[in-house]
């Protein structure tokens, strides 16, 4: 039954309809803190990454807050090897729009400590100035 629910709700998050993507991605976050890491590794990460490499940027703004849902959610020693979440930052740090842009500066804070302050130093002096 919960494979069946992940597996609907991964259809809402490729559906053709901007509002639904938007909604999809408004809700992952939610979403992604209520399973198991394992899960969140292997089904959610690539809806996080299909919603953040959307062609809209009311759906990318939103993936700031499922970056942060994912990272709390997945165990620290776990993110290193998923280079994933910092590659998604980074793009979502030089996205060409101001609102995604404006979205992690004004969640920084929080990514910050979610991804662990190891991994801080290799956003900041080179992707930063961009913000």
């Amino acid at each position: 039954m919960q494979e069946q629910l992940r597996h609907q709700f991964g259809l809402l998050v490729h559906d053709e309809t901007p509002m639904v993507r938007r909604s999809s991605a408004n809700n992952l976050s939610k979403f992604v803190k209520e399973m198991p890491a394992t899960i969140v590794i292997e089904e959610m990460i690539p809806l996080f990454q299909h919603l953040a490499s959307d062609d809209q940027d009311s759906v990318r703004l939103l993936t700031v807050e499922i970056l942060i849902a994912i990272a709390e959610v997945v165990p620290k020693e776990q993110q290193s090897s998923h280079g994933v979440l910092l590659t998604a930052l980074r793009s979502l740090i030089e996205d060409k729009s101001w609102r995604v842009r404006y979205m992690v500066a004004d969640r920084f804070e929080k990514v910050c400590e979610t991804l662990h302050l190891s991994h801080v130093p290799v956003l900041i002096p080179t992707r930063l100035p961009k913000l």
